[in-house]
C-alpha cells in the first residue's frame, strides 16, 4: 500500500526505514501566518517479540529532525513524482496509547518547524545598524537563507535595539512593531537516487504579506495569471473543486487613524487603510469611521509605523473557510498565496489570501482545510 507522503529523519533528510514506514497511518501539518508550522505523525504499533515495533525504533526520538515531503503532481505517487517539502522541524512531544494485547495501540510524534531552535536560549545583546541587516544576521546563524525587507530603521549607538530573551521572541517583537510576516519556504534542490535523501534549502522570509503598495494599501493580486481558483457553486462542466465554503464578514473594525495634529473626524477619514483590489473595502462597506487611539509610546515615526500596522491587520474584515483535497484542487496550498473564489455569489467571489492550511495525509488522500482572508467585497457587498 502506497502512502501519500514521505517522512524523513536526520540532517540529511533520509526517508525513515520500511520497517517503520509500514506502520504509518496519518501525517498532519498545520501552517499559519506568523506562527511556527506544526506536525503530527501517527503510527500504529504492535508487540513483536518482547517490545513494540515503533516505540522501540530509535530512528524517531525527542528532538529528532523530521521532514515531510509530498508529490508535486497530484496524479503521481511519492515513489515516482517530483517532491515538495511541507515542513522540516524537530520532535517536541511524543504521545501514545496502549491497549491490552497490542492491536489498537498507536504512537504520535509531534513537533514544530526549526523556529523552535531560535526559542531555546535567552540572549542579552545591544544591536546597532540597519534593522533588516540585524534580522538577517540572526536568521543566518540558524542556517536559514534570509529574505528580509520592509524594515527601514537605523539603530545607532545612542538609540540601540536592546535584546533580552530568545532570538525568536526578539524577532517576533520587531516583526509585530513593523507589521511584518515571518515564514519559511522550502525548496527541494536535489534527491540522492541511491539513498533517497533530499537536499533542501530553507528560506526565512520577513516582509509585509501581501506586498504593501502606497502608504497603507494592500494588493490582492493572484500569484500567477494561470493560478487555479476555488470553484464553489459552479456548473459541473466548470469542475467544482471545493467541498465546503463558508464566510464571515465583520465590519466593526478600525478603518482610520487620527491625524497627528488635527484630531478631527474629517482628518481621520483621510488616513484610511484601503485595498487596491476591485470591489468595496471596509471604508466603503459600513460607511462609519472607526479610529484607533494615539496612545502608543515612542517618536512620531514609531507611532505612525505601529498605527499603519494596526490598520493593515484590521483591514482583513472578511474570513472564509474552505475544505478541499490535493486531488480536487490539483496541487498543495500554502499560507500567503492569493486565490480567487468563484461561484460564491457577487459579494464573496473575490481574491483572498490564504491565512492557514491544515494538511491531513493518509494512504488514500491528502485533505486540506483552509482559512482565507480578504479586505474587499464584491460590488453588491453594501
Amino acid at each position: 500500500m502506497s502512502f501519500g507522503a514521505i517522512v524523513t529523519y536526520g540532517d540529511s533528510n533520509q526517508p525513515i526505514p520500511d520497517e517503520l514506514s509500514q506502520w504509518l497511518v496519518e501525517v498532519r501539518i498545520e501552517q499559519e501566518l506568523n506562527k511556527p508550522a506544526r506536525f503530527a505523525i501517527r503510527f500504529e504499533d504492535d508487540i513483536c517479540g518482547e517490545g513494540f515495533e515503533v516505540q522501540n525504533n530509535l530512528v524517531l526520538r525527542p528532538d529528532s529532525v523530521i521532514g515531510i515531503f509530498v508529490p508535486v503532481n497530484s496524479q503521481s505517487s511519492p515513489q515516482t513524482s517530483e517532491m515538495e517539502c511541507l515542513i522540516i522541524g524537530r520532535v517536541t512531544k511524543i504521545k501514545s496509547s496502549l491497549q491490552l494485547g497490542g492491536p489498537g495501540t498507536w504512537i504520535e510524534f509531534h513537533g514544530e518547524d526549526r523556529r523552535i531552535e531560535m526559542d531555546r536560549l535567552a540572549v542579552t545583546a545591544n544591536w546597532q545598524g540597519n534593522g533588516a541587516d540585524i534580522v538577517s544576521s540572526i536568521l543566518s546563524s540558524y542556517d536559514f537563507t534570509p529574505d528580509v525587507s520592509d524594515i527601514d530603521v537605523e539603530y545607532t549607538e545612542t538609540d540601540q535595539l536592546n535584546q533580552s530573551g530568545t532570538d525568536l521572541s526578539f524577532l517576533n517583537k520587531m516583526i509585530n512593531e513593523h507589521g511584518l510576516n515571518f515564514w519559511i519556504e522550502y525548496s527541494v534542490d536535489s534527491t540522492n537516487e541511491m539513498s533517497g535523501e533530499y537536499s533542501v534549502s530553507e528560506k526565512s522570509i520577513v516582509k509585509i504579506s501581501p506586498p504593501e503598495q502606497g502608504a497603507t494599501n494592500l494588493s490582492l493580486l493572484p500569484d500567477d495569471d494561470q493560478a487555479t481558483s476555488f470553484r464553489v457553486n459552479v456548473i459541473q462542466s466548470a469542475c467544482p473543486n471545493v467541498n465546503v465554503f463558508s464566510a464571515e464578514v465583520d465590519t466593526e473594525v478600525p478603518n482610520a487613524r487620527l491625524g497627528q495634529h488635527d484630531e478631527t473626524e474629517s482628518n481621520a477619514s483621510e488616513e484610511r487603510a484601503d485595498s487596491l483590489g476591485e470591489g468595496q473595502t471596509i471604508t466603503e462597506v459600513g460607511g462609519a469611521v472607526r479610529t484607533i487611539p494615539r496612545n502608543s509610546p515612542g517618536t512620531d515615526e514609531d507611532r505612525e509605523r505601529r498605527e499603519r500596522s494596526t490598520l493593515r491587520e484590521a483591514s482583513w474584515f472578511v474570513e472564509a473557510s474552505v475544505s478541499t483535497s490535493v486531488h480536487m484542487y490539483g496541487k498543495t496550498i500554502h499560507p500567503h498565496s492569493i486565490i480567487v473564489v468563484e461561484g460564491a455569489g457577487d459579494t464573496l467571489s473575490v481574491p483572498y489570501q490564504v491565512k492557514s492550511v491544515t494538511h491531513v495525509v493518509n494512504a488514500s488522500d491528502h485533505m486540506m482545510d483552509i482559512k482565507l482572508r480578504t479586505n474587499t467585497l464584491g460590488s453588491r457587498g453594501a
